[in-house]
């Protein structure tokens, strides 16, 4: 909530520490403003706990609910250990409609494999929930975009990725392209009739503008 939480009881600084007679350093009495930038927090105690951490601000503000919040979503997650990235890819699970929330998480899984070898992915909002892990080399990896070829098409293909605006971006700048051939995209992935697609030359430039949509979406 942006403020400093007060310690309890303390009423007197210690005549040993310099800093604190002289006002270098100040214990928080009172509910105080966090003026920004990262905090550090740490644990000594008796106990033999030795803990630090060093925490950035979360600068971006709260995401509205919007029409999207439903759509399922991919959501990545990186970790030192196996268990590290199932109880990430958990949180995400329960917190799947708090997409600020679902934004920090990919976010911070973009670390080098070399930091966090483990890697994991699922998908928020679909069916099943189901969660894959695995350890990486380090290095990067080729990127491969397999597309398929004829014979994929089906009545209504594409229609729900319509709602997606990267996508639907990009049908309509395929539709403009094949404009002068008299065809238009858009209005054979809307078309409900069955047989739109025995035609072979709507079939094979409904896939073709399809494949570039989703990697224009990736």
């Amino acid at each position: 909530h942006g403020l400093w939480a007060p310690n309890l009881h303390f009423r007197s600084p210690n005549t040993e520490i310099p800093a604190l007679q002289d006002g270098r350093l100040q214990v928080v009495q009172q509910p105080l403003p966090v003026r920004g930038g990262n905090v550090c927090i740490n644990s000594f105690g008796f106990g033999g706990s030795n803990v630090h951490v060093i925490l950035q601000p979360n600068l971006r503000l709260p995401l509205a609910p919007t029409r999207h919040a439903s759509l399922p979503r991919l959501l990545r997650a990186s970790g030192r250990t196996p268990e590290a990235v199932h109880c990430l890819l958990e949180q995400g699970h329960r917190h799947s409609q708090d997409l600020a929330f679902v934004s920090m998480l990919n976010d911070i899984a973009a670390i080098p494999p070399t930091a966090m070898p483990f890697r994991g992915y699922t998908v928020l909002g679909g069916k099943g929930g189901s969660q894959e892990v695995q350890q990486v080399a380090a290095g990067k990896r080729p990127l491969w975009f397999i597309c398929s070829g004829m014979g994929a098409q089906w009545c209504g293909m594409g229609l729900s990725l319509m709602r997606l605006g990267s996508f639907r971006d990009s049908i309509l700048r395929s539709d403009e392209a094949v404009k002068p051939l008299g065809l238009q995209v858009s209005e054979l992935l809307l078309s409900t009739d069955e047989a739109t697609f025995d035609d072979i030359v709507h079939a094979f430039v409904s896939l073709t503008a399809i494949q570039i949509a989703l990697i224009d979406l990736l």
